[in-house]
């Protein structure tokens, strides 16, 4: 019984109906047992999900909210790791192989042959190491509000160790990062996570009043490519072909005038090195006012 019901849940969480002649004549069983197998797995499926009879297909399905992941999302998922590339080629092998493990053989096929290509020939960011640990670790720091000691080594080989406030954690541009307070600085730093070869929590905590708790989604639509610098208002003229990869590339931009293809732009960003390469990589298609 326990391998025909798992046969079953697995059937109904793939999108599958179930047609009570075909599994009664398949087990070998009578409609009774079949209905004792229903109501087994409707106390399973859990709350705000049920299975039901369709009376005019003659079948039962499973309706509501489903928790598993869809084969839609995982496709979407598998692309976006691919072009981040952001994770080691082990983890990303893992999670590869994991997200095809849920789907059934159809939706596995589908996937396996819209990325195989792609995820094949993965190609990580050139430091490869594994940072999903580190990730996690610097997560429940964050959370407990715990000071941190982190080992850093800087793009130009220099080493440090640093007692740091850790406030944040963000994406970007290939790579992950650690937004802190550097014990002695007023201003937060930023530490690339393959940089830091080692993190120890100590057994001081900070505080940060829920007013001033910093906000990851506010301080990632004003940076560009993880350069730090001066927070302003900024206005420029912009003569590019797709004015949308500007408000994109800056979530707090405004268009305040247009003509002819001409926009007057202005936005608040951390001005610096990051926000200038980025204006450079843009030509003559940006005049900074």
């Amino acid at each position: 019984m326990i391998d025909r019901t798992l046969t079953l849940h697995t059937m109904l969480e793939h999108g599958e109906v179930l047609h009570k002649a075909k599994i009664c004549e398949k087990y070998g069983i009578s409609e009774k047992s079949f209905q004792r197998d229903i109501a087994f797995l409707r106390s399973y499926v859990g709350s705000g999900r049920d299975i039901v009879y369709d009376r005019q297909a003659k079948v039962y399905r499973l309706v509501g909210k489903k928790d598993s992941l869809t084969a839609q999302e995982i496709l979407g998922i598998l692309k976006i790791l691919v072009e981040s590339r952001s994770l080691c080629a082990e983890e990303f092998g893992s999670i590869y192989e994991k997200l095809l493990a849920i789907l059934p053989k159809e939706s596995k096929d589908l996937v396996r042959d819209t990325v195989i290509n792609e995820c094949g020939n993965y190609l990580p960011v050139s430091h490869n190491k594994p940072l999903l640990d580190t990730l996690w670790k610097l997560a429940e720091l964050k959370q407990k509000q715990v000071i941190i000691e982190i080992d850093y080594t800087r793009q130009d080989g220099t080493a440090k160790t640093h007692r740091v406030k850790p406030i944040g954690l963000l994406f970007s541009e290939f790579y992950f990062y650690l937004i802190g307070y550097v014990e002695g600085k007023t201003d937060f730093s930023v530490f690339r996570l393959d940089k830091i070869s080692r993190v120890k929590g100590t057994k001081e905590r900070f505080d940060v009043e829920y007013a001033d708790r910093f906000q990851e989604a506010e301080f990632r639509k004003r940076i560009q490519w993880m350069y730090t610098g001066k927070l302003e208002k900024v206005r420029f003229y912009y003569t590019g072909a797709d004015v949308t990869a500007i408000l994109d590339r800056l979530p707090t931009a405004v268009i305040e005038e247009e003509a002819d293809g001409k926009y007057l732009i202005s936005a608040e960003v951390y001005t610096g090195l990051g926000f200038d390469m980025w204006v450079r990589s843009q030509g003559e298609k940006i005049k900074i006012l």
